[in-house]
């Protein structure tokens, strides 16, 4: 008798079917800080007072005119300071959606421009003709699951749009700001041994606004307009 009542598995059961299921719980996210030493605002808006306050000035470049023309503006300043070896190139390799030789022919800008450092960064899986696809594959699966819910034909559902565009900025977030982001962790790394944020000056391009001010809390900030102030803790 005293088994059975010690081990009433029926009666343990019932309790066990009255507790509610609970997932595992959620890592709390780790609370990202900016470095004291960061400021809200670039100190100046001198280009040349930027650049002698920058540890490495990088330029954006995808081989295009806007690109060489910014690097000539950027070569000719630097130089005048005696401070060319801050400069370091990089391109943002988009995949076989660009065109053949053209991340050769930012390399060949970059060396007939006196820059030293040319980095190539690019974005770990799909590229960007292969985001699109799929994209769509998803938009088309989700339009048609719509569709079906509302009685209507998924055959004659519209699919939106999967390119990206000014109102889904997607293809600069994935394939050119978060391999950059790689670059600036390894420009900051190699200077660590200053014991401070490792400055870095950048160009943010004055047609897409709304992309212009992103901040990292955890590196630093981005400042918008047309020059702009990289502060990267390390």
């Amino acid at each position: 008798m005293q088994t059975a009542t010690l081990f009433d598995l029926p009666a343990i059961q019932t309790s066990l079917q009255g507790t509610p299921a609970t997932g595992p719980a959620k890592k709390a996210r780790r609370p990202r800080k900016v470095h004291a030493s960061v400021p809200l605002k670039p100190s100046t808006t001198v280009p040349d007072e930027l650049i002698a306050e920058a540890d490495w000035v990088v330029v954006n470049s995808s081989g295009g005119k806007d690109s060489q023309a910014m690097l000539s503006y950027v070569v000719r300043r630097t130089k005048a300071l005696g401070m060319l070896d801050k400069v370091v190139v990089v391109h943002a390799d988009l995949g076989d959606i660009e065109w053949a030789g053209t991340k050769a022919l930012a390399e060949e800008q970059a060396r007939l421009a006196g820059v030293r450092r040319f980095e190539v960064v690019k974005a770990k899986g799909a590229d960007l003709l292969g985001r699109v696809l799929i994209r769509f594959g998803k938009l088309k699966a989700k339009a048609e699951r719509e569709a079906i819910e509302a009685g209507l034909d998924p055959a004659a559902v519209k699919v939106p749009p999967a390119w990206p565009s000014s109102s889904a900025r997607w293809c600069t977030s994935d394939v050119k700001r978060g391999p950059l982001w790689t670059l600036f962790t390894k420009l900051a790394a190699e200077l660590s041994h200053l014991g401070r944020p490792v400055r870095i000056l950048i160009r943010r391009s004055a047609d897409s606004a709304s992309a212009d001010v992103t901040t990292r809390a955890g590196s630093g900030f981005l400042y918008p307009s047309g020059s702009a102030s990289q502060a990267v803790q390390k």
